[in-house]
C-alpha cells in the first residue's frame, strides 16, 4: 500500500497529478451517489494510494466508516441527517441542520483538492498556485461554495476534470478495476458502497510528470 493523499499536502504535485487523484475520487463517488448513499468523510486521508501488478497505482475512496446508504433496508433515513464528518471539511449548511446530501460530499472533495495543491484548507492559499488553469481554480471554488445549490454534481466535475487531462492519458485508463469480494464489520449496505467505490488506474505518465 501506499499510504493515504495526506502525504502529497505540501508536497506541491503537479496540478495534472492532483487533477486525476481528484478524477479517480469522484469516480468512487459517483458509484456511492448512483446508489443513493453518501460518504461523509472525504479528505486527503481517506483516500488512499495502493499498487498495483504492474507498477500502476490506483487512488482508492476509503474508510466507509460514516457511509450511509438510505435505499438500503440496513440503513435508516435520520442517519444521513445526522451530522458526519471531519471539521473543516464538512459542508457549511450541515452546521444549519440541513440533510446531508451529495452536495456534501462536492465540498468536501473541493476543499480536499484545494489542499492538494495549495497546502491548506483555506481557500485563499490556492493564489500561491498560480500554475493552475483557470477552468481547474473555478471548478475548486464552486466545488466549495457555500451554497449547495451552485456546486457541481460529480459528473460535472468529473466531465471538467477530464478536459482538463490530455485526452489520450484519459482514454488509456481502465474504466475500473476488476471487481472484488470484499467484507466489512458494518453491514452489507456500506461493504456495497466500498465495492461501488472502484477506481481507475493512475498512469504512469501522470505520475512522473
Amino acid at each position: 500500500a501506499g499510504g493515504s493523499l495526506r502525504s502529497w499536502v505540501g508536497a506541491r504535485p503537479n496540478w495534472q497529478k492532483v487533477a486525476y487523484a481528484l478524477y479517480q475520487a469522484g469516480n468512487g463517488l459517483k458509484g456511492i451517489h448512483e446508489r443513493g448513499g453518501f460518504h461523509r468523510d472525504i479528505k486527503p486521508d481517506n483516500l488512499l494510494v495502493a499498487y498495483q501488478e504492474g507498477g500502476g497505482e490506483i487512488v482508492k475512496v476509503g474508510d466507509f466508516g460514516l457511509a450511509r446508504d438510505p435505499v438500503s433496508a440496513t440503513s435508516s433515513a435520520p442517519m444521513t441527517r445526522a451530522a458526519g464528518g471531519t471539521s473543516g471539511y464538512m459542508a457549511p449548511e450541515l452546521a444549519l441542520g440541513a440533510a446531508y446530501s451529495t452536495a456534501c460530499d462536492v465540498y468536501s472533495l473541493g476543499v480536499t483538492g484545494i489542499e492538494l495543491f495549495a497546502g491548506s484548507i483555506d481557500v485563499g492559499a490556492l493564489g500561491e498556485r498560480q500554475d493552475l488553469p483557470h477552468d481547474l481554480r473555478g471548478l475548486l471554488l464552486r466545488m466549495v461554495s457555500p451554497d449547495p445549490a451552485q456546486r457541481p454534481t460529480v459528473e460535472g466535475l468529473r466531465t471538467v476534470l477530464i478536459n482538463l487531462i490530455a485526452p489520450p492519458l484519459v482514454a488509456a485508463a481502465p474504466a475500473m478495476l476488476p471487481q472484488r469480494t470484499a467484507t466489512t464489520n458494518d453491514g452489507a449496505a456500506v461493504g456495497t458502497l466500498a465495492l461501488a467505490a472502484g477506481v481507475t488506474l493512475l498512469t504512469a505518465a501522470v505520475l512522473t510528470m
